[in-house]
């Protein structure tokens, strides 16, 4: 890592991490307990100050860690991991107990970081912040590497694909996507169309319809989550699944 083997010393010295929740001494203000932190990293006390600014501190700096919200103080501790001015930062669930409003702070700060030339390593089980936040993702089942690719590319992944489609009439348009010999499967969900084919036939089967006489007000791709990813990838199964044709929650 970094050109040398793990663990040594040139190397560690390029690395920060937060390991999930934060230690610092809750009496000392957030500027003491850094300024404390970077004696035993090696960095200048003046790096607290500037590290409390990246995180956006600053305001409250003399402030005592106790009476930081816990937003506050997985900043801190990521703001701890920036004293040596990284250039690979490694942190585990940054977002964990955050409300919304720490969640949406975290994830900005994170994307910050990455345009500051940080890499950052995010190690999470909350796949909805990673998708909104990494640029590539590795997937890890019982210690094995199985996938890793951009976000786009994990989902393009999967083997099943899926239109919606909202037609006038309904029987007819059943009766021409039917038809037609990519598509594996119809169904009737609340009004809409389920159809099981390739997405990049979207515009052949529109104009089909139309052909045909109907009424197409809606056509698009079920977008699957990075979730929907990783259960595919690692063979795992959700528990009380409901029926692949029913519609999910980005179908509401």
């Amino acid at each position: 890592m970094l050109g040398r083997p793990p663990g040594a010393p040139e190397q560690l010295a390029q690395v920060g991490a937060l390991i999930e929740s934060p230690t610092f001494y809750p009496h000392l203000s957030g500027l003491d307990n850094l300024r404390l932190a970077a004696r035993y990293a090696g960095a200048p006390e003046s790096a607290a100050e500037r590290v409390l600014a990246e995180v956006d501190l600053s305001g409250r700096a003399r402030s005592r860690f106790r009476e930081y919200s816990l937003g506050m103080k997985q900043r801190l501790g990521v703001a701890a991991a920036l004293l040596k001015q990284p250039r690979l930062l490694i942190l585990d669930e940054p977002t964990n107990g955050l409300d919304p409003a720490g969640v949406s702070e975290m994830r900005e700060l994170l994307r910050s970081l990455g345009r500051r030339g940080h890499t950052v390593l995010l190690s999470s089980h909350v796949l909805g912040e990673v998708e909104q936040v990494c640029d590539r993702i590795a997937v890890i089942d019982r210690g094995r590497l199985v996938a890793d690719g951009t976000p786009d590319a994990l989902r393009a992944r999967l083997r099943s694909g899926l239109l919606i489609v909202v037609a006038d009439p309904q029987d007819k348009a059943v009766a021409s996507l039917t038809d037609h010999q990519a598509v594996r499967r119809v169904d009737v969900v609340d009004g809409s169309l389920r159809v099981s084919v390739d997405p990049a036939l979207a515009a052949e089967l529109n104009r089909r319809l139309v052909e045909a006489g109907v009424d197409v007000r809606e056509l698009r791709p079920v977008r699957h989550s990075l979730e929907d990813a990783f259960l595919e990838l690692t063979g795992a199964e959700r528990v009380g699944d409901p029926d692949p044709t029913s519609p999910g929650e980005g179908d509401k």
